[in-house]
């Protein structure tokens, strides 16, 4: 029977029923199925493809063998432009359990080859032959791990794929990721493959005649929306080699238009070409090769010590919402009744225990039963008027911080408590319940994202940026193998470096050149304090009350009668309500009131200075340090008018976006805004109605993206150039095989070092115990100078080294490790017991709570 036949029986319905009844011969005859949505629509797609004679399945020995000849004389004919489109089929997102199903691969020559390596399940499939692992890896290992023009769309995923399940590396040999390049071309749009090929690519091939607009019908579909949870192996096995093939021959014209686009002179896009090739597709083998090496993880100590501490606050937040919005909700709920053959639905009440991670329940406490917060009117596009919406998202919740209840004589923050629940609950579920199970042989092996907005790294299962860096436990469960260390190189105030270089402000580059504390710094430039008299009260505090006594005495001895101290007291007197310290009797106390007040500010300031560069509004700042709106604009206003560069590299930025439509970062990385602009200046008034806000948040962002972009160049490129090894004339050699052949080391290899984690301005490495500590410093010398500057800004890393990530073990500690004298497990639960008392002392709700970022980086899918 046909394929056709097979689906004309199943799609007209012929065998109706999925009941088994039985012939007068008692024999049991078993009735089709009835199939679901899912399946019909399967065989629907199937019906309709009309497979290409390009489109080939690869599913016998003979069969392969000619591709391998076919592979072999393709590399002679077309040499140079010999490019080689891969891509694989798995079982699922999960490299390191979700096993191969077949590799597609395609060639210049538009002919496209699908390879099944596991058998068909689907009925219409089950007598198709497929191939082993064996045989297929046997056949294309030695071509594809020689191949250097290999083009992918989003190509770690397949790197790990096929080197895990196929024993087949080509961590080193990819040329080209559409996925990479869609980035850099423009980050605001979509990046899949699909998303591009029928965005870009499809027109493009339509306009240049190589294809005609039947095309435009011809099915292109994601495998998830598609298929949903059915495995790749178990559709028809038309359907699945239509779907590969075609995979690879978007992959192939998505190239081709991107190449077209980036080596047009008349683009300007050779800045982004060149991060392209330095930057982005180098650091493709880097984080391959880190997450594939992985990192330890004490899951036990995650579960048992961690998580139980955490789920203890958990509860305690938990109790004091309860005690304020009740435990329990009533809830109206549906039954389907009978009554005299007639189904009715009836409506009753039930008591539930308040479920605060529902945001119904949720809704129903703050808007009605307590009227906590107040219904925004929203305009709905259906019913054409306004109706009240309420939102308990994070974004609305943190603009009503302030709001409180009041109960007898206590007063309650309940917004506070709210989000300090939601953020507590969710990294107790990320680390302490998730991460465990996702180890592999307790390893754990993370998933990087170049391809943030932004020009930073995100990190995915786990989330590492999601660890707050006030409860810095969680990172003691991440371990170095044993005899081995964990070495950490961290940015110092990478972006507020930035900052400095970018605004040529004295001020900024002289905090850096001198070495005095940033924050304070500035702090007493807004303020107009002495800095030496502000460090020294800030910081009177001792290790001792002997101490602490001394360094009070000094500062009265120094300071008292000073214009510096009567100033400070004066201006103290005139920001705090309450008793009024005398300026010509200096006592202790006077020196504990300025040096809570300093610390204050500091905190105000450094909450400035960052939400400055991160493009922050008055109202969000009045919610960070919550205080008036009218503070936070004096605030900021305050920070600008004491950077006089400042105000005139902002303005520059400004009008550079305004412009152009986009900023450029240190490495030529393009940020744009032009479509928000553009929309903007629309001349018809009713069309710009309500655009002027975004203008507003295009300008924060431009300053901003060109601080945290160059960060972003900055941290990428210092991974290049560890991980490449550098050529006799000085330059990096980015190609393995001559880095190989010529007998290239680069500098982390030559000391078995590797790289295993990327957070933020942070690199994480595993390296041998007894490693050189002028090695380390050698690591953190090309950080810091891998991008040049002409305003004499240096950069400086830090170096931590410890068995365990955030653990800071002195040069003596490793030593007596080394020689056995040391059991670095000691110092871990000395550190643990010391920090977990301290956590108990000082946490203060805020520390947990769900942050509201004003844009979301979106990750890549």
């Amino acid at each position: 029977m046909s394929d056709n036949e097979v689906i004309n029986i199943l799609t007209k319905g012929e065998k109706k029923s999925a009941r088994t009844t039985r012939t007068k011969n008692t024999e049991i005859v078993k009735k089709a199925k009835k199939l679901t949505k899912k399946e019909q629509k399967i065989l629907d797609v199937e019906a309709s493809i009309v497979m290409p004679d390009n489109y080939t399945l690869i599913n016998t020995p003979e069969l392969l063998q000619r591709l391998v000849n076919y592979y072999k004389a393709y590399k002679t004919m077309y040499q140079g432009d010999a490019y080689v489109y891969l891509d694989s089929e798995t079982y699922g997102l999960n490299n390191w359990r979700d096993t191969l199903i077949s590799i597609s691969i395609g060639f210049e020559s538009e002919e496209y080859f699908n390879i099944p390596m596991r058998p068909f399940l689907h009925e219409m499939s089950i007598n198709v032959e497929c191939l082993s692992f064996d045989a297929v890896s046997t056949a294309l290992k030695p071509l594809l791990e020689e191949e250097d023009m290999i083009v992918m769309a989003n190509a770690k995923f397949d790197i790990h794929a096929l080197k895990n399940w196929a024993d087949i590396d080509i961590t080193f040999n990819i040329h080209w990721d559409t996925i990479i390049m869609g980035s850099l071309l423009n980050e605001n749009k979509p990046k899949g493959l699909k998303e591009w090929y029928n965005s870009y690519a499809l027109p493009w091939l339509i306009e240049q005649g190589k294809l005609s607009h039947d095309e435009l019908s011809r099915p292109t579909f994601r495998f998830g929306s598609m298929f949903d949870k059915i495995p790749f192996d178990s559709i028809p096995h038309r359907l699945a080699n239509y779907y590969a093939c075609h995979d690879v021959f978007m992959t192939h014209w998505v190239f081709r238009y991107q190449k077209s686009i980036v080596e047009n002179p008349s683009f300007g896009l050779d800045g982004v070409y060149r991060l392209f090739r330095e930057v982005e597709m180098p650091l493709l083998a880097v984080f391959a090769t880190a997450e594939r090496r992985g990192v330890e993880l004490d899951s036990k100590f995650l579960k048992n010590i961690i998580g139980k501490v955490l789920q203890e606050k958990l509860d305690e937040l938990k109790a004091d919402i309860f005690a304020v919005l009740g435990g329990t909700i009533t809830l109206i709920k549906s039954r389907t009744r009978q009554r005299q053959g007639i189904k009715f639905k009836e409506e009753y009440e039930v008591v539930e225990e308040f479920n605060l991670g529902s945001p119904a329940q949720l809704a129903s406490k703050l808007y009605v039963d307590y009227k906590i917060l107040e219904a925004e009117m929203v305009y709905d596009k259906d019913l054409k008027r306004k109706v009240p919406k309420l939102s308990t998202s994070k974004k609305v919740l943190t603009r009503n911080k302030k709001v409180t209840v009041t109960l007898g004589d206590k007063t309650h923050k309940i917004i506070d408590y709210i989000l300090e629940y939601r953020g507590l609950s969710k990294l107790i579920d990320a680390f302490c319940n998730k991460l465990p199970d996702d180890t592999v042989e307790g390893i754990i092996h993370c998933s990087y994202n170049q391809l943030v907005r932004t020009g930073r790294v995100s990190c995915s299962a786990p989330n590492l940026q999601q660890i707050p860096s006030k409860f810095d436990l969680i990172r003691y469960a991440f371990r170095a193998p044993s005899g081995r260390l964990l070495v950490s190189g961290d940015f110092s105030q990478q972006e507020l470096r930035w900052l400095a270089i970018f605004t040529q402000e004295q001020t900024l580059i002289d905090i850096f050149k001198l070495g005095l504390d940033m924050h304070s710094r500035v702090t007493c430039q807004i303020h107009s304090f002495d800095y030496d008299m502000f460090e020294t009260i800030r910081g009177y505090k001792g290790d001792s009350e002997e101490e602490t006594s001394i360094n009070v005495d000094e500062a009265i001895t120094k300071y008292a009668g000073s214009h510096e101290l009567i100033y400070a007291i004066t201006y103290m007197n005139s920001k705090e309500q309450g008793t009024n310290s005398s300026t010509t009797e200096i006592v202790r106390l006077t020196i504990e009131r300025l040096s809570a007040f300093f610390e204050l500010l500091r905190k105000k300031t450094k909450s400035v200075v960052f939400g400055v560069i991160y493009g922050i509004t008055d109202l969000g700042l009045s919610d960070q340090i919550e205080s008036s709106k009218e503070e936070a604009k004096e605030l900021i206003d305050g920070f600008k008018s004491s950077m006089p560069n400042y105000l005139r590299w902002e303005g520059t930025t400004h009008k550079e976006v305004m412009e152009k439509g986009y900023i450029e970062t240190v490495l030529g990385r393009k940020r744009r805004f032009g479509e928000i602009i553009a929309e903007a200046k629309q001349e018809d008034l009713w069309k710009r109605s309500g655009w002027h806000w975004k203008i507003e948040k295009c300008k924060r962002q431009s300053c901003n993206a060109k601080i945290q972009g160059s960060s972003a160049d900055q941290s990428k490129k210092a991974m290049v150039e560890l991980f490449y090894p550098k050529r006799p004339d000085g330059t990096t050699c980015l190609n393995r095989r001559e880095w190989v052949i010529n007998g290239y080391v680069s500098q982390l290899e030559k000391d078995d070092i590797h790289l295993v984690l990327q957070v933020h301005d942070e690199l994480i490495f595993d390296a041998p115990e007894t490693v050189d500590l002028a090695v380390l410093k050698a690591i953190t010398d090309t950080m810091a100078n891998v991008i040049p500057n002409d305003a004499g800004v240096q950069f400086k890393s830090d170096i931590e080294v410890s068995p365990y990530w955030g653990g800071n073990f002195s040069q003596e500690q490793i030593r007596l490790m080394n020689e056995g004298a040391l059991d670095w497990r000691d110092i871990f639960e000395e550190e643990v017991k010391k920090k977990l008392s301290k956590f108990g002392i000082e946490y203060e709700v805020g520390m947990f709570a769900e942050k509201d970022d004003e844009e979301e980086e979106e990750e890549a899918t």
